[in-house]
């Protein structure tokens, strides 16, 4: 889960998108897995994140109050799909992802300057 660790790594892209939408850093990552894979069940997420199904459950029913996923019932499983509130979130993220990094301040310095000046953070 590359931006589930991006989030680890990152504490203020972490910071930014707790203080904009009220999030933990959980839901965070339950949303990073919804976006990656579209669509998900309890028991996948499960697998995944460090909480037990109980814990995602409730973090769950959270996020569906607030509008950022929807559970579709089928016969045997839950689906649990992502809004486009979900989306937003995933968007800013990686704008604040693209124009934070230093990666970013270097192809910035180098092709807009193109005065040749310029620090390879990376």
């Amino acid at each position: 889960m590359l931006l589930g660790m991006i989030i680890n790594l990152e504490s203020n892209l972490y910071g930014f998108l707790k203080k904009e939408y009220k999030l933990s850093r959980t839901d965070i990552l339950i949303i990073l897995a919804l976006y990656r894979d579209g669509s998900r069940t309890l028991y996948s997420l499960s697998q995944e994140l460090p909480l037990d199904r109980a814990g995602i459950s409730r973090r769950l029913t959270y996020l569906e109050i607030e509008g950022y996923v929807n559970r579709i019932d089928l016969t045997d499983k839950k689906i649990i799909m992502p809004t486009a509130k979900c989306n937003k979130v995933i968007e800013t993220a990686k704008e604040v992802l693209l124009t934070k990094t230093p990666r970013r301040i270097h192809e910035e310095n180098t092709v807009n300057n193109g005065n040749g000046y310029c620090f390879d953070w990376m």
